[in-house]
């Protein structure tokens, strides 16, 4: 991804080149502030990278976070392989107690003050290409054929809660739909084809300081020579569930590639992480995927991936 922005007014943000999608609490997140290697089953229904023009800022003390995006084309999943088409998309998060919107004085440095929640969505036109969903292990658990239709819907929505300092609760839903399938002459509207939900926990291991909200930044990034406010010295721990039923409509019109229809896919993510020093960090994935029948890229139902990345740089 590369693109060149400019700070209009009033904290607005124009932006141009080929953005990636932000639809997820963690979306807009660069790799290396993330608590995860692999994706998770909900970043592989919505998210990836495509051709855009963006508006988007932060406001009051980022009580309000706004993104609209004009997709101009070339539309890309995380595989980098195209699916998609020309449209919309945008994301609305808000921190509903914070003390400059709705939260008044009594809200000042409370834990609620920290509450936040999001809705988002995308609309593609003339959506084109394999959708597909890899496994932690990048196994391929889901693939279409290559799809021609009117439109591509997704809608995404979730909250954070940050219990105490050190403890956050993460939750997010998420459905898509394809509509105008073409197959043999005919065209099919298949609402609700891909459902999902995820429910994670994060916490910090025996620590005085405070666990940052992890929430895609408003694009650009802060200056690259900025510490990022996501490290720490001590140990941060993300368990999280994550759970996608796969519809069938599509394999019933013989529209699935063969061998990869899992019909419903659950895992369950442990991550941890520590910079120990300025310039080095490492991160434990831990993965345990589990499908309702079985797919011939498992040689079974279920599968456990490990995996142990190392940043060096400050």
């Amino acid at each position: 991804e590369a693109w060149i922005d400019r700070k209009v007014r009033n904290g607005i943000h124009l932006t141009l080149g080929r953005v990636p999608n932000a639809l997820g609490l963690q979306g807009g997140l660069p790799p290396e502030d993330r608590l995860t290697i692999s994706h998770g089953v909900l970043d592989w229904i919505d998210e990836g990278s495509s051709w855009a023009l963006r508006a988007g800022g932060r406001w009051l003390e980022d009580a309000i976070t706004l993104d609209l995006n004009t997709r101009l084309g070339g539309a890309a999943d995380l595989r980098g392989d195209f699916f998609g088409g020309q449209g919309f998309s945008g994301r609305l998060a808000l921190h509903p107690f914070a003390p400059l919107l709705f939260g008044g004085p009594t809200a000042i440095d409370s834990a609620e003050n920290n509450f936040s929640v999001f809705i988002s969505g995308r609309l593609d036109h003339e959506a084109d290409g394999h959708f597909q969903i890899e496994s932690p292990g990048e196994s391929m658990l889901y693939r279409s054929q290559n799809l021609q239709m009117d439109s591509a819907r997704w809608v995404r929505a979730g909250w954070r809660w940050p219990i105490f300092d050190w403890l956050h609760l993460e939750n997010e839903w998420s459905r898509t739909g394809f509509f105008g399938v073409e197959n043999a002459g005919t065209s099919s509207d298949f609402p609700g084809e891909i459902d999902g939900w995820q429910l994670g926990i994060r916490f910090l291991l025996s620590s005085d300081e405070s666990l940052t909200t992890r929430t895609g930044p408003d694009l650009p990034p802060g200056p690259f020579d900025d510490l990022s406010p996501f490290d720490h010295n001590d140990l941060e721990v993300l368990v999280r569930y994550e759970k996608a039923d796969l519809g069938d409509q599509l394999a019933q019109q013989g529209l699935m590639t063969a061998g990869t229809d899992a019909g419903g896919v659950q895992v369950l993510r442990v991550g941890v992480s520590s910079r120990s020093t300025s310039w080095f960090r490492w991160l434990l994935e831990g993965t345990s995927t589990v499908t309702e029948r079985q797919i011939s890229a498992f040689d079974g139902d279920d599968a456990t991936s490990i995996r142990l990345l190392f940043e060096i740089g400050g």
